[in-house]
């Protein structure tokens, strides 16, 4: 496990009360993150769900983010349940909505 994998685990572990982690990274392979198949999500590929579960505070086990696979990569996909969560959690919403002009 990388670095920034262990650190990115240790992060979520910490905020959602799991102890230090250590299995966090199988768990989330096997379970939240799981793919069809016997396909699986690499490290490289957990590192980048990870970092948009603690960018916008995203628990993978309520099914606020989801990891699917487009093309032979992994896609971190917000659901409704996490765009409520991270919006009423957060005093300034990163997310921005485009508003279409009329004309």
């Amino acid at each position: 496990m990388t670095t920034a994998l262990a650190t990115l685990t240790g992060k979520l572990a910490k905020r959602l009360d799991l102890g230090d982690g250590s299995s966090l990274t199988a768990t989330l392979k096997a379970t939240a993150f799981r793919q069809r198949g016997n396909d699986t999500v690499t490290d490289a590929q957990m590192e980048a769900l990870l970092i948009v579960a603690e960018q916008y505070r995203l628990n993978p086990f309520t099914k606020e983010l989801f990891a699917f696979a487009d093309k032979g990569a992994i896609v971190p996909v917000v659901s409704v349940a996490g765009l409520a969560s991270s919006t009423s959690t957060r005093s300034s919403t990163a997310w921005s909505f485009a508003t279409p002009k009329r004309s």
